[in-house]
């Protein structure tokens, strides 16, 4: 993948708590998937991959990966994404790779077309738990903003009680030296009204094994070991540049 910015490309993310793997499909006009394991295993980059859309299938294929992406059912207890960039999903796939064999079904989250125009930069973190939430949260930066109070978020749940609603949703980000994620943390707060009783959803992650960047794409992709209410999972951070 190179020599085309991340921003207006399609890209999914997906993860199995229980196997400790995630991974990330990006489309465009180079697509690929790069997956990585919570030990430290990982693709190198990414794996060059074909990709299929209609309005409700998504079906990638790279060599020895094959994913198909559906739309959860509604009454899966998925919770809208009140900024329209983000749908959890249904994610069937097979892998025949070093270090990630074998099938699974599990829940991923998608996005049809990254923000781009002018864009900074978009954030994508999402995390998967074995009680089976799952969280998501698409940020934005318009160019020229200094901080996190202009980002146009994105957020979609599972797993949550039916009736409520995201408020007051925040992303933060704790960099390395080297620029890579070290550490993120996403506070939700929940409600069925805006003037009713709220209580959080939180989840913090922490960077694990390989980073895989593109410099010439803008693009970073970061496993992580994720938190929230006593429960560990898995999560991936990826950072797309504007261009």
């Amino acid at each position: 993948m190179s020599g085309d910015s991340a921003g207006g490309r399609p890209v999914a993310a997906f993860g199995d708590p229980v196997q400790g793997l995630w991974g990330v499909a990006l489309g465009g006009s180079s697509p690929g998937v790069v997956w990585g394991r919570l030990d430290g295993v990982s693709t190198e980059g990414f794996v060059p991959a074909t990709v299929t859309q209609t309005d409700a299938e998504w079906r990638i294929a790279g060599d020895g990966i094959e994913l198909t992406l559906l739309p959860l059912a509604d009454d899966s207890g998925v919770m809208p994404d009140p900024g329209g960039m983000l749908e959890l999903c249904r994610v069937a796939w097979h892998m025949d790779a070093a270090g990630a064999d074998g099938e699974a079904e599990l829940v991923g989250v998608r996005c049809s077309a990254l923000p781009s125009g002018r864009i900074d930069s978009s954030r994508l973190v999402a995390a998967w738990f074995p009680d089976g939430h799952a969280v998501a949260l698409l940020a934005a930066r318009p160019a020229g903003a200094k901080g996190q109070d202009r980002d146009a978020l994105s957020v979609a749940l599972l797993g949550e009680r039916e009736g409520v609603h995201v408020f007051d949703p925040r992303l933060s980000t704790t960099y390395g030296g080297d620029g890579r994620p070290r550490r993120t943390g996403v506070e939700l707060w929940l409600g069925e009204t805006e003037e009713g009783d709220h209580y959080p959803r939180r989840v913090v992650g922490e960077a694990d094994g390989d980073q895989v960047r593109d410099r010439e794409a803008g693009l970073q992709v970061t496993g992580l070991r994720c938190h929230s209410h006593g429960e560990d999972g898995i999560g991936v951070y990826l950072l797309a540049r504007g261009r």
